[in-house]
């Protein structure tokens, strides 16, 4: 496990429109062609959801969430469970017709000790096609 101070100096922070490019090229660093988002497709995201676009950044630095320097240091399970948590505090705050109930995602088989670890449960292989490979359905009711 890594030194705590490295988790610690990090900060959570919705991507902003200026952060959108530099994210979506550290998606495409860390996904396949086939599955990486587009640049489109993140600024739709930020622009259409922005409080379910987080970013983990480095007080020195606003380019480091999932740069391949600073992948299998708990940052991923750290900003996952900050996500979970904000969902959940933003759920309090709105009328039954606008509040979340659960978070649904898909994901590899290689990650599914990640997603169990963070509390989600598995639901089995997803129907989905995207990419070439097989993907899991992964639920957390909020």
């Amino acid at each position: 496990m890594y030194h705590k101070s490295f988790i610690d100096s990090l900060t959570f922070e919705y991507v902003n429109a200026f952060d959108v490019k530099r994210a979506c090229q550290l998606e495409s660093e860390g996904f396949p062609p086939e599955e990486a988002f587009t640049l489109e497709r993140f600024t739709y995201i930020q622009n259409a959801a922005p409080t379910l676009f987080l970013g983990a950044y480095l007080s020195d630095s606003y380019s480091t969430s999932f740069n391949k320097l600073y992948r299998r240091r708990g940052v991923a399970l750290c900003m996952l469970k900050e996500y979970i948590k904000r969902l959940k505090n933003e759920s309090q705050n709105r009328d039954m017709n606008g509040k979340y109930e659960r978070i649904a995602l898909i994901c590899h088989e290689h990650l599914i000790p990640f997603y169990q670890k963070a509390g989600f449960i598995l639901k089995g292989e997803s129907e989905i096609i995207y990419g070439n490979e097989k993907w899991f359905d992964f639920v957390l009711e909020l």
